[in-house]
């Protein structure tokens, strides 16, 4: 099964608060990759693990960042990616923060990667630009 093999192979541990684990893994270098949203964080998380079953063998501790609801909040997510060399990877509503996240993480040079905006696009240019930067229960 896929899901077990990816089980397997990627190393994850969900921080739920802003403690980062600086430990290295048995091949070395650790990865961290930071899911910032300003809700559950759930769809950001699936999207993220979804895209690393594609690496083999990578050592990665997730860093959950729920409710990330003000510019303070960014620039502390920000500051610790910077702290351990990380990627921050964030769904963000609010077109204020998704403009200081990336704002921020330019100038700490941590990668940013908007993962449902950038999703969303395309969508709206079909359904008429729908979404109005709000969500939606389905």
């Amino acid at each position: 099964m896929k899901s077990a093999f990816w089980l397997s192979s990627v190393k994850i541990k969900i921080y739920r608060s802003w403690h980062v684990d600086v430990t290295k893994s048995e091949k070395g270098r650790r990865r961290h990759i930071f899911i910032v949203s300003d809700a559950t964080a759930s769809t950001c998380e699936i999207v993220v693990k979804a895209a690393l079953s594609q690496f083999k063998e990578t050592s990665i501790n997730l860093h959950k960042v729920r409710y990330t609801t003000t510019e303070h909040d960014v620039v502390k997510v920000i500051n610790e990616a910077r702290a351990v060399d990380g990627i921050v990877a964030y769904t963000l509503v609010s077109k204020e923060l998704r403009k200081k996240i990336e704002h921020e993480g330019r100038d700490a040079a941590v990668p940013t990667i908007d993962v449902f905006w950038s999703n969303t696009y395309p969508f709206n240019r079909l359904f008429g630009n729908l979404s109005h930067g709000c969500t939606r229960l389905v």
